[in-house]
């Protein structure tokens, strides 16, 4: 059960049944035609979804166990919160990825990338309806022994409210970071100049703290990430990596599995090492929850 979850009246009798069962119980919503909408979000604190209408004898299989997977990290999260003294596992541990970044900056592809499979539509146009909402995926990493979640962010804000919602779906407590996109063609352009504004404005320049730059595109450059970074980009983007605390890594989308997964694998040390550097009042939960209470 997730904290919003349990801060309602109703949902006493469960939580006493489920601590006498030592089970925790998961709420699920069945229907066959369903948007996020405001009150689920934020009910649930970071909706997860499964789609079965394209269900067949083919992708059964794998339908199912993304749910059993998903339900074994639910599960292990809420004992972690409710039973166990909260802590940062060595050996199991739940990570929340907020992808944020432009249309056509690789941000769906790179989350693909992290989820080790597709779950992210790549071909949504940037006016569609869809488009204004946010997707969830997950996978369990196992080179790492961790379990990712990780929300794609629309391609655009039209304001601070659509950003702290996005931003609120992944804060449950947990480790968690805020990946930016850049095309390493276009570095950083006036959207994404806005975006940074608009989060310093709700959160304050500590924000960076979590954020880590992820340059797609990287096989369109032939020297190092560095020396590109260091001889090509333009000084407000060195400026703005300065902020982040010069977090930065690039990926090939288009790049093998055992290279994605070696990506994977230095994105989680960077992000352990921003959650084991970081004090409990600096992380993102307090500061969402600071602007909330605002």
């Amino acid at each position: 059960m997730t904290p919003k979850y349990q801060d309602y009246p109703f949902c006493r009798k469960e939580l006493q049944y489920a601590g006498d069962l030592r089970k925790p119980i998961i709420p699920c919503l069945l229907t066959p035609d369903w948007l996020q909408s405001d009150w689920l979000g934020f009910l649930t604190a970071g909706l997860i979804w499964l789609d079965f209408r394209d269900v067949s004898d083919d992708n059964i299989e794998q339908k199912l166990q993304r749910m059993i997977d998903f339900i074994h990290i639910l599960t292990q999260d809420a004992f972690k919160r409710n039973i166990v003294t909260p802590m940062i596992s060595q050996e199991q541990k739940t990570i929340h990825m907020i992808l944020m970044g432009r249309a056509g900056s690789g941000k769906s592809s790179l989350g693909n990338t992290i989820l080790g499979e597709k779950q992210f539509d790549l071909h949504v146009s940037s006016h569609s309806a869809v488009n204004d909402k946010c997707k969830v995926g997950f996978r369990h990493f196992y080179r790492q022994h961790a379990n990712l979640i990780v929300i794609d962010t629309p391609g655009f804000f039209k304001n601070e409210k659509d950003i702290e919602g996005s931003v609120r779906l992944a804060v449950n407590n947990g480790i968690c970071a805020v990946l930016l996109t850049l095309s390493i063609d276009f570095g950083l352009t006036n959207q994404e100049e806005k975006m940074i504004d608009t989060l310093t404005d709700m959160y304050g320049d500590k924000i960076f703290r979590h954020m880590i730059i992820v340059f797609t595109g990287l096989d369109k450059i032939d020297e190092d990430l560095s020396t590109f970074i260091d001889q090509q980009c333009s000084s407000t983007l060195k400026k703005f990596l300065e902020r982040c605390g010069n977090r930065y890594i690039a990926i090939d989308n288009n790049a093998n599995a055992t290279d994605k997964d070696e990506f994977v694998s230095k994105l989680i040390d960077i992000i352990m090492a921003i959650s084991h550097s970081i004090s409990h009042g600096s992380n993102l939960s307090t500061l969402v929850n600071s602007y909330i209470m605002e």
